[in-house]
């Protein structure tokens, strides 16, 4: 459901579309049919998931999807493969699916507050990221070779430590070498 009051057309344009701050319990089945947008902000609603079909977005480059409550991103986001930012802050995800492995496209991946546990094993091949925020999540540990594997990153931001049982980690081992 939607805010009452506003017409569905004030949200959106040719290639984006903006239904932050709407209240919405469930993603707008009527939106899967306009293929062409390029960036999706849903960011501040109330979604639990988000649906299979979300895969079908081939053009899609940027899905804001923050401030929601995901517990489970589905497989099929693997297919958005134009895509270059993801955000997913402030969810209640505990695992990132596998399928992100192929988004070779993304530069910014923001998964910071949400409920992970492990890092991630597929980010080194996320091959042309710059931007990735890791930040206040439950970290049991954390990769000693993890900021090696971005040679091309620009921003690294990994605020691993609040939260983490391990007290004393070396951050250092996060940054790649001059």
């Amino acid at each position: 459901m939607m805010k009452e009051g506003v017409p569905l057309s004030q949200h959106m344009q040719d290639e984006e579309i903006d239904l932050s701050r709407q209240e919405l319990i469930e993603y707008p089945k009527h939106i899967l049919l306009k293929l062409n947008l390029k960036r999706i902000n849903i960011s501040e609603n109330e979604l639990k998931a988000l649906p299979d079909e979300i895969g079908a977005y081939n053009k899609l480059e940027v899905l804001n999807v923050s401030y929601n409550q995901l517990k489970v991103l589905p497989e099929s986001i693997g297919y958005l493969v134009s895509l270059r930012e993801l955000n997913l802050h402030k969810n209640q995800l505990v695992k990132l699916p596998s399928s992100i492995s192929v988004l070779t496209n993304l530069q910014l991946l923001w998964v910071s507050q949400n409920k992970l546990t492990e890092c991630p094993a597929f980010l080194p091949q996320l091959v042309n990221l710059q931007k990735l925020c890791l930040s206040y999540n439950q970290w049991s540990s954390i990769p000693d070779d993890l900021g090696a594997h971005f040679p091309t990153i620009f921003r690294f931001l990994l605020f691993f430590l609040h939260s983490l049982s391990i007290k004393r980690y070396d951050t250092r081992k996060l940054t790649r070498k001059m």
